[in-house]
């Protein structure tokens, strides 16, 4: 296995990096912003190319434990990847149930210790990539899509109030754009019920795109929006880059997290 690392300001969370994944060459670029409206920033993202890891999480708790919390998420993954290497399906999808679990852990010692940060939390998409397979954690609204030529396509579905009104048929798609709920979440990491996780997984393809982002993206820009980024001949830093000054110039009601990674042959 041979990786390069192009560039990398951990303080910044901008990380393009570039290796080669068997047949595949694996490319990835994150960002985080405070956005327009908000001056501390609760969104973490990591890129781990060398251990085929990809993080973006969205803090819960305002600046006294948001962030803190984000930071925990990231760590547990930084710490359960190390030197993960090519594993199996069965323990791909164990280790990210535990990078999870450790996460939750973290947090309620932290409560224990500081009550200030009472009610931290997090939602978060975590990415593992092994052999020709990815496999996803997801909890909360965050997302993660996957482009190909097909089209782009959300793999994740919200764990919202929005989006359960949504399946109930209550509201339309427009409507729950607009609702002052949308930002009521169901599941997260943190709190006292141990984290109930969305876990998928499927084949990768060359030319694949998988786009992890926190809602300070998605809910500033439209899919057709994305699309037209992601189609544009560029290089991912650019891509990123993009897509979080368009979120910006929309409104940048939120913080903003984006990681794209784009596999080549």
């Amino acid at each position: 296995m041979k990786f390069r690392t192009y560039a990398r300001n951990p303080e910044e969370e901008k990380c393009p990096v570039f290796e080669m994944h068997n047949t595949i060459t694996v490319e990835a670029y994150c960002k985080t912003d405070p956005g327009v409206c908000r001056t501390c920033n609760e969104d973490i993202c990591l890129v781990d190319l060398e251990n085929s890891c990809f993080l973006v999480a969205d803090g819960i708790g305002g600046s006294v434990g948001g962030d803190l919390a984000a930071a925990f998420m990231r760590d547990s993954a930084a710490e359960l990847f190390a030197d993960a290497g090519t594993v199996l399906h069965l323990e791909a999808a164990r280790r990210i149930r535990d990078i999870f679990s450790l996460a939750h852990r973290k947090m309620k010692c932290c409560i224990e210790t500081t009550p200030a940060c009472m009610g931290m939390g997090c939602t978060a998409e975590v990415l593992l990539l092994s052999r020709d397979h990815f496999f996803l954690g997801h909890i909360g609204d965050s997302r993660t899509y996957r482009f190909r030529k097909s089209g782009l396509e959300q793999l994740t579905v919200d764990h919202s109030l929005v989006q359960e009104q949504l399946d109930l048929g209550i509201i339309t798609s427009e409507q729950a754009r607009k609702s002052r709920y949308k930002n009521v979440i169901l599941k997260a990491v943190g709190g006292e019920v141990p984290p109930e996780i969305d876990s998928l997984h499927g084949s990768l393809r060359t030319g694949d795109i998988f786009l992890l982002c926190t809602d300070g993206l998605y809910s500033m820009v439209t899919d057709s929006e994305i699309v037209s980024v992601l189609e544009y001949d560029a290089p991912l830093a650019v891509k990123v880059e993009m897509l979080v000054d368009m979120a910006n110039n929309a409104g940048g009601k939120d913080n903003i997290g984006v990681a794209l990674v784009g596999l080549t042959g």
